[in-house]
């Protein structure tokens, strides 16, 4: 699993009124859920790994717009 950090906001187009929203940063997580007294608790730890770069949108961005996110 993954934590979203950072969003990235925009139009397709500038006569778009639908907002499109993408994560830049994924940090990987570990979400555990333990049954206590009848009700779930759960929690969320960092894995210790990189987080890594939405390479999906850094693809869009390059090809798109040639614009080049930092690693």
């Amino acid at each position: 699993s993954y934590v979203a950090l950072g969003f990235l906001e925009w139009y397709e187009s500038d006569a778009s009124d639908r907002r499109l929203l993408a994560p830049l940063l994924l940090h990987p997580v570990s979400i555990e859920r333990v049954l206590i007294k009848q009700r779930y608790r759960y929690s969320v730890a960092s894995t210790g790994d990189d987080e890594e770069t939405n390479l999906t949108l850094r693809e869009r961005l390059r090809r798109d717009f040639g614009i080049e996110l930092p690693e």
